[in-house]
């Protein structure tokens, strides 16, 4: 089961505030021990920190830990969250499409009036969208909200990484998933300012071990504004459900749109056993795009290597009087996919036609 950024914070809080009761009960019988055996006073026990340093220390709690940067993002996710949450916890997974994002260029998009959905949202890319960081670990998602900073309009944006050790926090030094949690960096996107601009000029904050690697955090601003654009999309693929591994009877009733007692008891059961409802987009377009492994020649006769022709956005106009203006994918396409898995794209970068302001 996929345990998404926001909910995994959630369960960690409420292992974290378990483990330091559990930590709290412990240093307080080791204080009651050493007083009861009149091994030291009570005035030398209270000005003795190594008790409390030792468990910082088994958690594992260091100097990484404290630093000045992980503060600020630690406090930055937290606000994004809370935002997150205030606006309906609406979590959209794009594992599906993400690898089909990497082929559709987004330099030249200007997200002038292209909304955030719900004001804020958490997009999960995944492992597919191939923004590694490192041996085990990649941005796997990032949270987008609405800012204005004075009369400036932005969107904010927070990547966040993988946790490899998601699946046994419960035996892991908080101190190592707190870290884990705060491997992330911000960025503020102007809306009047396209995404190749961005990506050159615009500074991103957070890790610096991530902040460096400037064409991974390209890749992912790209990304984000490619998931922005696409769920804005009028006729985008996208489905509320729940994840695959959920119980299909418990979902089968949770999913409907009435308000009844039982639709209720459903979804309080299924967010009991910690499955969420996401929006989860591509699904139609997996299979339209899926492609199995095939040989490089038809018939004796040798074929070009299947490649992706990239896709890209076009601003049309719409409406009455054509006075209006909105995004439409120019989905990318797969030369020769019956010989195979694309290794390779061809690049063409397509200006979007002017809007109403030139």
């Amino acid at each position: 089961m996929n345990i998404y950024h926001p909910i995994r914070m959630d369960q960690i809080a409420s292992l974290r505030k378990r483990r330091e009761h559990q930590n709290a009960a412990a240093l307080q019988n080791k204080m009651l021990e050493l007083l009861t055996k009149k091994k030291v006073s009570t005035r030398r026990l209270a000005a003795d920190t190594s008790h409390l340093e030792k468990q910082n220390e088994e958690e594992q709690f260091d100097e990484e830990s404290s630093v000045p940067w992980r503060a600020i993002v630690d406090a930055e996710i937290r606000e994004a969250k809370a935002c997150f949450g205030e606006r309906g916890r609406n979590i959209f997974d794009m594992t599906l499409v993400s690898s089909m994002f990497r082929n559709v260029d987004a330099d030249d998009v200007v997200i002038e009036d292209t909304e955030v959905p719900f004001g804020a949202v958490y997009a999960h890319f995944g492992n597919s969208a191939k923004l590694t960081i490192g041996d085990d670990r990649w941005i796997e998602g990032a949270y987008l909200r609405e800012v204005n900073h004075g009369r400036e309009a932005e969107v904010s944006i927070i990547f966040v990484c993988n946790h490899p050790e998601a699946d046994i926090t419960d035996v892991v030094p908080l101190g190592i998933t707190y870290k884990r949690l705060t491997t992330a960096v911000s960025v503020s996107l102007p809306r009047t300012m396209s995404v190749g601009v961005a990506v050159k000029e615009r500074g991103f904050s957070g890790d610096p071990a991530i902040i460096v690697q400037s064409a991974v955090l390209g890749d992912a601003l790209r990304m984000a504004v490619n998931g922005l654009l696409y769920i804005n999309l009028p006729r985008a693929d996208v489905e509320f459900d729940y994840p695959e591994a959920a119980p299909r009877e418990l979902v089968s009733q949770a999913i409907k749109v009435d308000d009844t007692s039982k639709v209720r008891r459903s979804r309080t059961t299924l967010d009991a056993l910690g499955y969420v409802r996401v929006n989860f987009c591509g699904r139609a377009i997996r299979a339209k795009h899926g492609v199995a492994l095939a040989g490089m020649s038809q018939g004796g006769r040798a074929v070009a290597e299947p490649h992706w022709r990239r896709g890209h956005w076009r601003r049309v106009a719409v409406g009455v009087g054509r006075a209006g203006r909105e995004w439409r994918m120019i989905e990318p396409t797969i030369v020769n996919a019956s010989a195979g898995v694309p290794k390779r794209g061809k690049i063409h970068i397509v200006h979007p036609m002017p809007g109403p302001n030139g």
